[in-house]
């Protein structure tokens, strides 16, 4: 099912630069922090989590004010525990202390409806949809006294990974010249579908991520 919508979404994407673009596209390339958490999350020991997420994204107008804004990211995701202590081999005295850290990282496909005003300045807000696709897991221990970390790859067993669920952005641009802008994007992803097969889970956790990302465009328009 989740491949179908996945498809399903790009297609739309496709079709729509094709059908509606009534100006030349302009692409850009991005780069920011992002951060992550779980929502409806289970335990009340954990803690969002920063990382960097890049991407390539294409804006295709559809007229003065409405334009289809995608993106294709290397999204990284997350969640951060709180510290637990590690007992000797007596289970008694207190020898160091950890913190559990996972890392997800996504292939992401947002896609949003701007609208934008402004003339030099471009002000744009957004809403859509968005796609993904889980490539890695990590499972990190940070020890604190030790100063070491222990990384183990996680295999996907017990976790679903496609993801999709609802995007709002929000977006200023700058223009250089006349077909070089800067660009600074807030994007919002809210997942709809678990992060956890059902069937391994008590309940139900879904993704939120936060990415501000800076980016140069070049606008193919004459």
């Amino acid at each position: 099912m989740y491949k179908v919508i996945s498809f399903l979404l790009l297609s739309i994407l496709i079709q729509a630069h094709q059908i509606f673009a009534q100006q030349k596209p302009s692409f850009g390339a991005n780069i920011g922090p992002s951060i992550s958490n779980f929502s409806r999350i289970t335990f009340e020991d954990q803690n969002p989590l920063f990382r960097i997420t890049s991407s390539i994204s294409m804006r295709s107008p559809i007229s003065k004010k409405l334009a289809i804004y995608s993106q294709l990211a290397y999204e990284k995701k997350g969640i951060k525990g709180e510290k637990l202590g590690v007992l000797d081999s007596s289970a008694i005295i207190l020898i160091d202390e950890v913190v559990p850290i996972t890392k997800y990282n996504y292939l992401t496909l947002p896609v949003v409806l701007e609208y934008s005003i402004g003339e030099k300045f471009k002000y744009s807000i957004g809403l859509g949809a968005y796609a993904a696709y889980l490539i890695r897991v990590k499972d990190i221990l940070d020890y604190d006294k030790a100063g070491r970390k222990t990384s183990i790859r996680r295999d996907f067993r017990f976790l679903n990974r496609f993801d999709f669920g609802l995007t709002a952005s929000a977006n200023v641009m700058y223009p250089l010249t006349d077909k070089l802008a800067i660009n600074v994007n807030l994007l919002h992803n809210r997942g709809l579908n678990s992060v956890v097969e059902k069937e391994f889970s008590l309940k139900s956790v879904y993704h939120r991520s936060t990415n501000l990302l800076f980016g140069i465009n070049y606008s193919f328009s004459n």
